[in-house]
């Protein structure tokens, strides 16, 4: 929940706190008050023999004077912040400026009689540069402060460790970086070492190697609450199925997350619910990070996928698994994906299935959206406008550098990329499809396209660049079914260029009715070193074409496919050692051994000479 004050002692937890124990609480929502002083993630004051431990604030306090990650002021006597972390960021209120930020107390007043701060670290953005520290902002108070094990990350490079402090009151600090994070664990964990504050048990440190965060260990965050405050540095962090249904239960309700972030941090079976329903948006962004999700997700109503409905939304990294079925507007990432979206580097290993039209091994219906780097290995079954990427293809939408591997069954309009393509400038470039088409029903207006089954008006553009179209129709339609394209109602803003296929099915055609001056490269031989020259031959188109956002990749003959030359056609991609991930550790190795070859070689070549000498004396 956000928390708003217009005047003094405002908190995430409580305003003002004194002989009290706050222990095990976490605050996401941000903390504001208009007012002047006081206000802090988890307390806006505490004084008069209080403990604050095992606490997390990770949102943004908003305050003039006296602003805390934990607490804004901390007076009176026994004061104790144990154990306590900062991952959020402070800011001014700008009617008033700003003074004594910190990010575990904001301020220590002049009469504190005694206090601790031990065991802490920030992460912190401090936003105020008037007295103000990444663990303390001011300090008045003259006598020596128990302190050990702190720790800091230096985000802006502005502040330091204690904006303002007595010399007889200086505490210890360390300043860590993320590279180092993991061994802070280790240190701050020696000091917990099972001791208690109070009646409470210390909690553990973790530092997590995907998120590459260091967290306080006190909640279960696996099973019980998601973490993350949903800013790029700290994403909420989806672990289980119950934080996927707690996403999904918020979208459908209303909530869009614009400029969000989400991560999934381990591969799980997902039984729950879509996220949202159709005509409900999300608009964050959806990190995969090279998971699986495995998913059962059956809609009796319009609009079927593990997203309902994109708005501008980024999905990404993402292997998704299992079945998704539905009626109309099926897709396994999403059914309707609209505004702007971007799918990117996802790999589609489950069942997409639907009963009547616009179907999508990644989308349903695609408008204004780009769709790059993807592999769809599940097979794709619907009734028409059956399509291995996209079942409708609109308004500036954008299909590049991706792969089709399974059968794409329907009744009307299959094609192996795209199923219908209508209306604005469009763009299918560098994509393969190795699926077969499968007719199950034999009506008059039927289209079959290896990479667009229907072109219809109107289409301002559409752009058909640099692919292959491998695959075996199932039987011969009565509208039309060719390696390339189906049928077009629409020829002069048609453009194809670099077409190439392999006649699976003897007396097809490369094109349909198009009327425009249409060619395609036929590949009679296909055996290895053939498809290898025809790689290099498709990675020099893709390299002479320029887009103002997106970059058509080389392609490669793997010994199965000819496609693509991107990440989830070319490696393991959930889990793999040698990941995207692992790039920089890849990097590493490779500079060490080359580091470790020249010095062995410097080494025999001294020896060498040294030998010769000696045999010369």
């Amino acid at each position: 929940a956000t928390v708003t004050g217009s005047g003094t002692n405002v908190g995430g937890i409580a305003g003002s706190t004194g002989d009290c124990t706050i222990s095990n609480c976490r605050v996401d929502g941000n903390v504001s008050t208009s007012g002047w002083t006081s206000v802090g993630g988890i307390a806006g004051s505490t004084w008069g023999n209080c403990l604050v431990v095992n606490c997390v604030c990770a949102s943004t306090v908003t305050g003039s004077t006296a602003v805390g990650g934990i607490s804004g002021v901390a007076m009176d006597y026994n004061q104790r912040f144990v154990n306590c972390e900062f991952l959020g960021s402070t800011a001014e209120y700008t009617k008033d400026g700003g003074n004594k930020h910190g990010g575990i107390v904001g301020c220590i007043a002049a009469d504190v009689d005694s206090i601790a701060i031990v065991n802490c670290f920030a992460r912190s953005d401090i936003g105020c540069k008037n007295n103000s520290g990444y663990l303390v902002g001011e300090n008045s108070f003259a006598g020596a402060i128990e302190n050990s094990n702190l720790f800091y990350v230096d985000i802006n490079k502005t502040a330091k460790p204690f904006g303002s402090t007595s010399a007889a009151s200086k505490l210890s600090a360390s300043k860590k970086t993320d590279l180092v994070l993991s061994s802070v664990a280790t240190t701050l964990n020696k000091y917990v070492a099972d001791k208690k504050e109070g009646n409470v048990p210390l909690s553990t440190w973790v530092y997590d190697k995907i998120t590459k965060a260091l967290l306080l260990n006190s909640f279960s965050y696996g099973s019980e609450q998601m973490r993350g405050s949903g800013t790029k540095a700290d994403p909420y962090c989806i672990a289980n199925a119950e934080h996927l249904i707690e996403l999904a239960n918020k979208v459908t309700s209303g909530e869009t997350f614009t400029g969000k972030y989400f991560r999934l941090t381990r591969n799980f079976v997902y039984d729950g619910p879509q996220i949202g329903v159709y005509g409900k948006d999300f608009c964050g962004i959806f990190d995969g990070y090279d998971h699986k999700l495995t998913v059962n997700i059956k809609m009796t109503t319009t609009g079927a996928g593990l997203f309902a409905q994109l708005g501008g939304a980024t999905v990404k990294n993402l292997e998704v698994g299992g079945t998704v079925s539905g009626t109309n507007v099926v897709g396994s990432i999403a059914a309707y994906a609209h505004d702007g979206c971007l799918i990117d580097n996802c790999l589609v290993s489950a069942a997409v299935i639907g009963t009547e039209e616009n179907c999508g091994g990644i989308v349903g219906i695609a408008h204004n959206t780009t769709i790059s780097n993807c592999r769809v290995d599940g097979g794709v079954t619907g009734g028409s406008n059956v399509g291995g990427i996209a079942g409708w293809f609109q308004t500036s939408s954008r299909v590049v550098n991706c792969l089709v591997t399974n059968a794409i069954t329907g009744e009307k309009n299959v094609g192996g990329i795209v199923a219908l393509a209508q209306y604005g400038d469009l763009l299918i470039a560098n994509c393969s499809n190795y699926a077969d088409l499968i007719v199950t029903e034999d009506k008059v207006g039927n289209c079959f396209g290896g990479i667009v089954a229907y072109v219809k008006g109107p289409v301002d553009s559409m752009l058909v660049g640099g692919c292959l179209s491998d695959c075996k129709i199932a039987k011969e339609v009565l509208g039309g079914n060719c390696y390339i394209l189906g049928h077009s109602e629409v020829s002069e803003p048609l453009t194809f260029e670099e077409q190439y296929y392999v006649a699976e099915t003897p007396g097809l055609s490369d094109y349909g009715n198009i009327g425009a001056d249409a060619t395609a490269t036929e590949i009679t031989d296909t055996a290895s070193a053939s498809l290898k020259t025809y790689a290099s031959t498709l990675t020099r188109y893709a390299r002479s074409k320029t887009f103002e956002d997106i970059t058509l990749t080389s392609w490669k003959y793997d010994g199965t496919h000819l496609a693509p030359k991107n990440y989830v056609n070319l490696l393991s991609f959930a889990g793999s050692v040698f990941g995207e991930r692992s790039l920089p550790v890849l990097i590493v190795i490779g500079v060490v051994l080359v580091s470790l070859i020249i010095t062995v070689a410097v080494l025999f070549v001294k020896k060498k000479r040294l030998a010769k000498k000696e045999k010369t004396i």
